[in-house]
């Protein structure tokens, strides 16, 4: 049994082995401690593509290898001025699989989170999302989605499907207003 682990300026270099592109993460501080209902209690800080990353919450302990129940996870993260919270279970966490949990992500500048997650976006401004998920990465449920990005405005729910050889997408989806302006070129 552990109760308390810290871990200290670490800096990890990630590899993607088929297109060798590499990240660097900088860990400046990982805590990890025993706390209340067999919980994991959780904080760090570190810097991913030159931005700040930090966050605390709780996760399970044994849950992780048990198979008989779903891995708790409380977290809230803070990146590129984004504050994110993710609550919920993994019925299979070693598998990423059986996800039921409820996203929220908001901030000023989505270029800046972009840059975070290594992808290009093609705008800025502030944004807000908040959804439910459920199934896996191959095939994720998003219900009770509402974002709003840029003035503009969607709600409703999505099923992507991304096991087979084309993507499946199928939806419902609302708005009260769609600006595709900010995507046009400035010319």
């Amino acid at each position: 049994k552990v109760d308390n682990v810290l871990v200290k300026n670490i800096t990890v270099l990630w590899r993607d082995g088929r297109s060798q592109e590499s990240r660097e993460i900088k860990l400046a501080r990982l805590e990890a401690k025993a706390a209340a209902a067999g919980r994991i209690a959780l904080s760090f800080a570190a810097t991913l593509a030159g931005q700040a990353v930090s966050g605390s919450g709780q996760v399970g302990a044994a849950e992780l290898l048990a198979a008989a129940q779903p891995y708790p996870v409380n977290l809230d993260l803070q990146a590129a001025g984004a504050k994110i919270k993710v609550a919920g279970s993994v019925a299979k966490p070693l598998e990423g699989a059986g996800l039921d949990l409820k996203l929220e992500v908001a901030g000023q500048d989505l270029k800046a989170l972009g840059a975070v997650l290594g992808v290009e976006l093609p705008l800025g401004g502030p944004y807000a999302l908040e959804t439910g998920l459920k199934g896996s990465p191959a095939k994720l449920a998003l219900d009770g989605l509402a974002l709003k990005l840029a003035g503009s405005d969607l709600a409703g729910s999505l099923k992507l499907d991304l096991s087979g050889p084309r993507p499946g997408v199928a939806g419902k989806l609302a708005a009260n207003l769609i600006d595709l302006t900010p995507l046009l070129p400035k010319s």
